[in-house]
């Protein structure tokens, strides 16, 4: 006698086997799509792999605009030479010609002198005068030595202005030159003073130079009064010529430096 095979079918049975083929196909398409690389064909599907291409191409494409913007203007301005199409003269702006420091002349100014008449007049402060330094009786044992030697004061110390220091004119190349004794804690640059550096010195005093062309020194280094520690120079934003910007800061109070020191 032989053995029949069948299956009892109902409403039930193929409504669930209808369920579970559908849950299948869905977790199988999943998997498909999150472990192969069918993902790439989907449209609107990010890659991770092309976002850095991408930015990469953008960048390329940028960088070959600016190229071919530069060609054009060398080939209009060939065009226009080997054509003889040149404005006239007076309608060619000039670039402005360079200053000679040499060539400038200052004056110390009336209110400058009057300053000067002030603080000499005041009884609490004994100035000592050796070897183009100053000495004051708040600091009697500092000996403040000039930042720029033989440099020319020509932006003054104005608290109601925020100019918290003397500009110090001097020739390009000239030395910078550490005031006091002291550990330098700060030598970055910075977008409108350009290279600056800070010393820390004793009694709770700090002094400041910005607008270096470079920097002789770096955070940590000990100088002496008189060492080399930048280069006078040109840099940042807020800045009309070589010259330097120097501070001095007591207990987190500006002070200022013609107090100090004798041009």
């Amino acid at each position: 006698m032989q053995d029949r095979f069948f299956i009892r079918i109902s409403k039930v049975r193929i409504y669930i086997m209808g369920v579970l083929s559908v849950f299948l196909l869905i977790a199988s398409t999943t998997i498909l799509i999150a472990f192969t690389d069918l993902r790439k064909f989907i449209p609107g599907y990010s890659d991770a792999d092309m976002i850095p291409m991408i930015y990469e191409m953008n960048r390329k494409a940028d960088s070959l605009e600016y190229v071919s913007y530069i060609q054009q203007n060398y080939i209009e301005n060939l065009r226009n030479i080997l054509t003889g199409n040149i404005a006239q003269p007076d309608t060619v702006q000039q670039a402005p010609s360079p200053v000679s420091i040499e060539n400038i002349r200052y004056a110390p100014s009336r209110e400058d002198s009057m300053l000067r008449n002030e603080i000499e007049a005041i009884k609490d402060y004994t100035l000592l005068e050796r070897g183009g330094i100053t000495k004051l009786s708040s600091f009697a044992d500092e000996n403040f030595v000039l930042p720029v030697l033989g440099g020319t004061p020509t932006t003054y110390f104005s608290r109601v202005n925020r100019h918290y220091g003397i500009d110090i004119v001097g020739k390009a190349g000239s030395p910078v030159l550490s005031t006091l004794d002291g550990t330098v804690i700060f030598n970055e640059w910075a977008i409108e003073t350009g290279h600056v550096l800070v010393i820390q010195h004793k009694n709770d005093i700090i002094s400041v130079y910005k607008h270096n062309s470079s920097l002789l020194k770096k955070a940590g280094d000990y100088v002496k009064a008189g060492d080399p520690i930048a280069i006078i120079g040109n840099s940042g934003e807020i800045t009309t010529g070589p010259h330097l910007h120097f501070e001095i800061w007591y207990k987190g109070i500006p002070l200022n430096p013609e107090d100090y020191l004798i041009f």
